[in-house]
């Protein structure tokens, strides 16, 4: 049980008035629609039916001390699943003021989406799960419930008189119930994890994304163990982990039906293809292992709108697709340079390319990417090292790092572990400067990359081919102009200078993500998917920097600023 975390004691004014007016607007709505009312009533009940929301008391819906509000609520529709959910609209204002205005946020206690979606790729037995309705299993103190009262119709008989109703849970909406519901989950771990394994607590604290559950081992026994003690653990703190699925049949088979996805809950686990599911937004198929993208597209207008919408709908959290998508940013910068509005329609030469884009979209169901990070025949490991590249262009730059790992056997394997592509400033500026902008993400990539990953680590090596850049790091006595000052401070603070390297533009991968592929290109891109062929040999074999880096030479250049000389002997 947690309380709303109010900022303060004021009051709250009474919105019975514009809470009774969406009530009306949503009746409207439902009288119109049937299979939408069948659907929104189902829900509803399923609230009350659940314990999860009550009928307010008669003796107490006349409370005066300004803790009570109305929560009008509406429908959204998943754009996957295309199902109608109820939401509680926590936003709406009366008299300049909304619930969500009195409640504190708290810390974001949420994991990052792309540590949780890269620990995923650590192992070779990958499980997933849910924790069923995660919010509504906080309740709320009986004195904070009267602030979530919503009005609703008895058996969702829309000719009745409306009734006032109460949240008895935390809601999704509330400001405030993504950090209280992570803070109780983590509580959960703390107070119960003493009776299980550490992994266990381990996996709470580090494998979810809200709720939900994302894990990967290579040992299949040690995966059905934690299995059992997250389910028992979370059972300990008041959550149900469910919804699991694996592509291993052992470690399903130790799981009760009834905690079984759906999806996988119907197989004949004995011969039966395994389904295609969703990890946070991404696509596994189980049956191969391997992530793959599906592309749903919409009709959109042909203008700025539309296609930031289409861009906009391409979820591609780890950057696979960054080279593809950067063409179509590229489009959309040059239709804000020539100031085109919103709905005004884009020029023939412009339509030609995005139509030749869309048209290639789809083929991008056909990539498919190896989840785990180490293939399951690969043997024993010896050393695991991140290698990042960055590049720039006119039109944009681009970053893409690969994990090398090389087995005790001797034998090398390379995997794309994330890239980022972004369009070249409106307000033209110079090569190198990109190019150092790119070098410095990189430099940050490295450091939140280290963070996230659950792997033992090499030193990383920083591939650029811009000697401007190079040259820049490796001159401690020389001053820049503050531009690149800044940002040669910042890659020296975290990175070792001694780890950047020279790489020829050709055989550099995240040239592809600075000037963008067309789909049909990047599918048949080993030099993106895999590595350039250098990480496959020994080290010796390794580009070599060029003899005025090595020197420490740097160029007449615009950015090194020149120290005035004085003659002291004059007075």
């Amino acid at each position: 049980m947690a309380k709303l975390p109010f900022k303060d004691s004021t009051p709250l004014p009474d919105n019975m008035h514009m809470a009774i007016r969406r009530a009306q607007s949503l009746k409207r709505r439902l009288d119109n629609d049937e299979a939408y009312k069948t659907s929104y009533v189902a829900q509803m009940e399923i609230y009350t039916d659940k314990g999860y929301a009550e009928r307010v008391p008669v003796s107490q819906l006349d409370r005066k001390d300004g803790r009570v509000w109305l929560m009008p609520h509406h429908s959204v529709r998943h754009p996957v699943k295309q199902k109608d959910r109820v939401v509680f609209d926590l936003k709406a204002r009366h008299r300049g003021t909304s619930l969500n205005e009195h409640l504190m946020q708290g810390p974001d206690l949420t994991n990052s989406l792309t540590g949780v979606l890269l620990r995923f790729r650590e192992g070779q037995h990958a499980i997933t799960a849910d924790v069923q309705e995660m919010f509504h299993q906080e309740k709320v103190p009986e004195e904070d419930r009267d602030c979530l009262r919503y009005l609703w119709w008895p058996e969702g008989v829309t000719s009745k008189e409306l009734q006032v109703f109460r949240m008895m849970s935390h809601v999704f909406g509330a400001r405030s119930s993504p950090s209280v519901v992570n803070f109780c989950l983590c509580k959960t771990a703390l107070d119960f994890g003493r009776k299980y394994n550490e992994e266990a607590s381990n996996s709470i604290r580090r494998s979810f994304y809200v709720d939900n559950f994302l894990k990967a081992m290579d040992d299949e026994e040690e995966c059905i163990k934690l299995t059992r003690d997250l389910i028992n653990l979370c059972r300990d703190g008041g959550f149900r982990l469910n919804q699991w699925t694996s592509r291993s049949k052992q470690i399903l088979a130790a799981i009760p039906r009834e905690e079984q996805d759906d999806s996988v809950a119907v197989l004949d686990l004995n011969k039966d293809e395994l389904p295609t599911e969703r990890a946070l937004g991404i696509h596994w198929n189980m049956s191969i292992d391997v992530f793959m993208f599906r592309i749903i597209l919409k009709d959109k207008p042909f203008n700025r709108r539309g296609v930031l919408s289409v861009v906009a709908s391409i979820y591609d959290p780890l950057g696979y697709l960054s080279p593809v998508t950067l063409i179509a940013k590229i489009l959309l910068q040059e239709m804000c340079r020539r100031k085109l509005s919103w709905d005004e329609e884009m020029s023939a030469d412009e339509l030609v390319r995005w139509k030749t884009w869309l048209a290639q979209l789809p083929q991008l169901e056909d990539f498919q990417l190896r989840r785990s990070f180490i293939p399951p025949d690969f043997g024993d490991v010896d050393t695991l090292q991140l290698h990042h590249f960055a590049d720039a262009s006119q039109t944009g730059y681009g970053v893409v790092s690969y994990l090398r790992v090389v087995g005790v056997n001797g034998k090398i394997h390379c995997t794309l572990v994330i890239g980022r592509a972004r369009v070249a400033p409106l307000k033209r500026t110079t090569i190198p400067r990109l190019e150092l902008t790119a070098a410095a993400i990189i430099a940050q990539m490295d450091s939140k990359l280290k963070t996230e990953l659950d792997l033992k680590l090499a030193p990383s090596v920083f591939w650029t081919d811009s000697t401007s850049v190079l040259k820049y790091l490796r001159n401690p006595t020389a001053r820049y102009q503050t531009f690149v000052d800044n940002r040669v401070n910042l890659i020296r603070d975290t990175s070792d200078i001694m780890a950047w390297r020279y790489i020829n533009t050709t055989a550099n991968p995240a040239d592809l993500a600075s000037r963008g592929l067309s789909v049909a290109d990047f599918l048949q891109s080993s030099l993106w998917f895999s590595r350039p062929d250098f990480l496959k040999m020994d080290e010796t074999h390794w580009p070599t920097m060029p003899e005025d880096i090595v020197r420490g030479e740097l160029d007449p250049d615009a950015e090194v600023k020149t120290s005035p000389v004085f003659d002291i002997t004059k007075k």
